[in-house]
């Protein structure tokens, strides 16, 4: 079943647990994920969920924009057990940002190599396979090492689970 929601609960950073360990990402205890996203004033996120009974199976975080004068739906975190249900929850996502006219979707996916080949089956664009490389200017992460016992190569693409599609947090 798939719903909105308007707080985030244990059953948030429990899905976010049984996702791979072995991955740089950002945190995601129900505290962040309701400060973040809950408690801030000056924007509005949805929040998606997909149930398989009472048990959450999947989260889309959204947002809108009209940054540059154009109605943009901004896909800004997600969580799910399986490639199957993002999609599904996804696809009434999409509906949504259809029906309400929203001219593109955007959002920024490091790693999920496999979401990331059926979203370009559904038409998204890589950024730098797109126009909008031009109007967004190229931002830079850097990141240090402070240890020599890093167990997780940071070079290996495959090791980042990175997600950011809200105009906040670039």
């Amino acid at each position: 079943m798939i719903d909105n929601e308007e707080r985030f609960t244990d059953e948030f950073e429990a899905l976010w647990n049984e996702n791979v360990k072995s991955r740089i990402r950002v945190y995601r205890p129900k505290e962040y994920l309701n400060w973040r996203y809950c408690e801030r004033p000056d924007k509005d996120y949805k929040i998606w969920t997909l149930r398989d009974g009472n048990r959450l199976k999947a989260y889309i975080i959204t947002s809108d924009s009209d940054r540059w004068n154009v109605s943009e739906g901004q896909i800004v975190d997600f969580q799910y057990e399986s490639l199957n249900q993002i999609l599904i929850l996804l696809k009434d996502v999409l509906s949504y940002f259809r029906n309400n006219n929203y001219v593109f979707i955007s959002s920024w996916f490091f790693t999920d190599e496999e979401l990331f080949k059926k979203l370009k089956k559904l038409g998204f664009y890589s950024r730098s396979d797109f126009p909008f490389k031009y109007f967004v200017p190229q931002r830079q992460m850097l990141s240090r090492y402070l240890s020599d016992d890093l167990e997780i190569n940071l070079h290996e693409k495959s090791n980042w689970a990175l997600r950011s599609g809200d105009q906040d947090t670039y």
